[in-house]
């Protein structure tokens, strides 16, 4: 019985890390937050092209929204609210949903234009909002 069960826990170890993981840049690149990875074309901070200070920022870590006061979701307040986290990367576009605690789970979906140009896409895939890379 005893050799059975370390069967099992082993089985289930190969199988849990089994799941190769590259990071390569188009399919995330090693974030470390659960169900967030994001990839490497998105890590920076954008600033929104109609002026102003509004914009988003991604790390490996975490995600930010800035219109006046920054609000990052992966650390510091907001981090203990989220209660889940899931992306999509389809080639150059990036959905991101995050679940915040006692509200509804929105995806946001992001565009590569060039390496310095994302756009912001609507819920039916239409570009919204231009941003540019902040150097």
């Amino acid at each position: 019985m005893k050799k059975i069960f370390l069967f099992l826990i082993a089985l289930v170890g190969i199988v849990a890390c089994s799941k190769s993981d590259s990071g390569s840049s188009d399919n995330g690149g090693g974030g470390s937050v659960a169900g967030y990875n994001p990839p490497d074309w998105i890590i920076g901070t954008w600033i929104n092209d109609i002026g102003g200070n509004t914009g988003y920022s991604f790390t490996k870590k975490d995600y930010c929204i800035t219109a006046g006061p920054t609000l990052c979701y992966l650390s510091g307040s907001m981090k203990q609210a989220v209660t889940k986290v899931e992306q999509e990367i389809k080639g150059d576009i990036y959905t991101l949903s995050i679940e915040v605690e006692g509200s509804i789970k929105t995806p946001v979906s992001f565009k590569r234009i060039s390496a310095n140009q994302i756009a912001k896409l609507d819920l039916a895939g239409e570009i919204e909002y231009t941003f540019t890379k902040k150097k």
